[in-house]
């Protein structure tokens, strides 16, 4: 007799001690489609387990849903939903699992957050639950980890480039020393072939239209503030062309090539 009360002490220690989550959520299902989503915060069970859980930040992450996005089942029962501000999914945005078992995963972001918040009920878990973990993918200067700077600009043309001709050969220097704006100033180092004659000019980088914040460069223009010729260096269609009061004196075709100083 003793020892049968023994055993179901034990037992009973034993179920008190383990992470037993008393909560039960049956037909989750029923809130896996966008007409239904936002049903789920009429759940008085889930509604008051999501408060127990996120206390004095409740209010944040369900301000949150005001729109809804697509929620979707998941395999083991559990369900998805996400929503976030009109407008605002960048800024004010939540998401939120619940499992059969009782196990709640929350996340949103504020335009005051450092970071994507996260809370959790689930003590066995060791990394964001993969569906949470995929829409914070989505935000573009947030993490689980902090702020996402953006990557630094850079312009990818080259500082140093060679134009060859038969008659000409050029050499045209970027004049800028930084890097991670678009540099719209160049020098011309020229030589005409026949007599070695030389000239040093500072001009100007011409670039195409583009969406991005450093657009290609279409072609450079320089001008001999002595003579009045100007030099009109083409990038797609490599060319040389020497003009004066609009009347064209040399056109000839060439190659482009980079280099280094």
């Amino acid at each position: 007799m003793l020892e049968k009360l023994l055993q179901a002490t034990f037992l009973s220690i034993l179920v008190m001690s383990s992470p037993v989550f008393s909560q039960e959520y049956d037909n989750l299902k029923n809130y896996s489609t966008l007409e239904n989503a936002d049903k789920l915060f009429q759940n008085e069970e889930i509604t008051t387990a999501v408060k127990n859980l996120l206390k004095s930040q409740y209010d944040d992450f369900a301000g949150n849903f005001d729109v809804f996005g697509e929620p979707h089942l998941l395999n083991d029962g559990g369900v998805f939903v996400d929503g976030w501000l009109q407008h605002l999914r960048q800024e004010n945005a939540s998401a939120l699992v619940v499992k059969p078992d009782g196990k709640i995963y929350a996340a949103w972001v504020t335009p005051d957050s450092e970071k994507i918040m996260y809370v959790t009920n689930d003590t066995e878990a060791k990394s964001i639950q993969p569906d949470i973990n995929a829409w914070a993918s989505e935000f573009k200067t947030i993490s689980f980890q902090g702020k996402v700077l953006p990557k630094p600009l850079a312009d990818n043309e080259s500082k140093v480039k060679y134009f060859e001709s038969p008659k000409f050969s050029v050499k045209v220097i970027l004049s800028c020393a930084d890097r991670s704006v678009a540099c719209n100033k160049a020098t011309y180092f020229g030589k005409r072939k026949s007599d070695g004659e030389t000239v040093r000019l500072l001009g100007k980088v011409v670039r195409t239209q583009c969406d991005s914040a450093i657009c290609p460069v279409s072609y450079y223009e320089f001008e001999n503030r002595n003579t009045k010729y100007k030099y009109l260096l083409k990038i797609t269609r490599p060319s040389l062309e020497v003009s004066i009061d609009n009347k064209t004196m040399v056109t000839e075709n060439g190659v482009w090539s980079n280099g280094t100083e």
